[in-house]
């Protein structure tokens, strides 16, 4: 602690207050706090933004006579009793991060990051800019730190690693070390003035597709989806299954689900959009073509 005088004015200093003890030594990597004194240890050089959550991982080798608490501002986690690894989120109210305790207790393993905004997995969120046509011209739904282009490799960074795209690999939708399904949303709007009876969808690719979850949607508001069991075609006496023929994958639509999925009402409107996607995310996929089947409903005979 520092002080600062005037020349010729004498110090006061408290020094029960200055010195006070809180209990807290730390050796090397391990920072152990003992019973004589209830205090706390900070975490220096490392400012947290009020109203940002952060997950915290830290470990207790040992702890007995009290508890140990997480506090980041003014905001303390759950009170530990017992010895183990823990994780704790905590929404941040004001500055400073630090470990309350008045235990006989050893912790280390103390690791601390910021909890990234949650996105859904198809929402747009990444947009790219071309100084060749000099235009914001290319939407991602991945959402990195930060992105370079170098000559004809582009450079990605999330949470502080570095990241080639693509860069010959195998691997595809695969974005900053987690594996992602391919989809593709396709609007079925013939004779736009007729309201429709939906009857099935049949495509050609080299695997199976499914809807995602809410995955099919119709102008009348209404909400359904398929899941594989709904693309079997034939099911042998050993229990394989087939879910395709001759490249052709079809499935009867569903009612609707926010009704009853099974016995709900039947899907109807003027338009109707389907939402596939792959159960295999690493495989590339092949799809050739696809139809929405329908019959003019009933609403149109007059």
């Amino acid at each position: 602690m520092g002080y600062t005088a005037l020349q010729g004015q004498p110090i006061f200093v408290n020094l029960l207050q200055a010195a006070a003890d809180t209990g807290w030594t730390v050796n090397g990597s391990i920072a152990t706090h003992s019973t004589c004194n209830s205090g706390s240890i900070s975490l220096l050089n490392y400012n947290v933004i009020p109203g940002q959550k952060y997950t915290v991982t830290f470990q207790v080798l040992s702890i007995s006579s009290g508890y140990l608490q997480l506090v980041i501002g003014s905001v303390g986690g759950a009170q530990v009793t017992t010895s183990g690894f823990y994780t704790q989120q905590i929404t941040a109210s004001t500055t400073g991060v630090s470990f309350f305790s008045n235990a006989n207790c050893q912790v280390e393993l103390f690791n601390i990051q910021v909890v990234p905004p949650k996105v859904s997995t198809y929402q747009q969120n990444t947009i790219a800019f071309s100084e060749i046509t000099d235009k914001w011209g290319s939407w991602y739904t991945f959402v990195p730190d930060i992105g370079r282009s170098l000559f004809e490799n582009t450079y990605l960074f999330n949470q502080g690693i570095m990241y080639a795209a693509l860069n010959g690999s195998d691997s595809r939708c695969n974005f900053f070390g987690q594996q992602f399904p391919s989809t593709i949303k396709f609007t079925t709007n013939q004779q736009p003035t007729i309201s429709k009876t939906y009857l099935s969808v049949n495509y050609q690719a080299n695997e199976l597709l499914v809807t995602s979850p809410s995955g099919i949607n119709t102008a009348n508001g209404q909400v359904s989806e398929l899941i594989p069991t709904d693309f079997v075609q034939q099911t042998y006496s050993n229990g394989a299954q087939t879910f395709q023929v001759e490249g052709i994958y079809k499935a009867s639509f569903m009612r609707d689900m926010q009704v009853d999925i099974v016995n709900g009402d039947i899907l109807q409107g003027r338009w109707a959009t389907v939402e596939l996607t792959t159960q295999s995310p690493s495989n590339e996929l092949q799809l050739f073509t696809t139809e929405i089947c329908y019959t003019h409903s009933y609403a149109n005979t007059r």
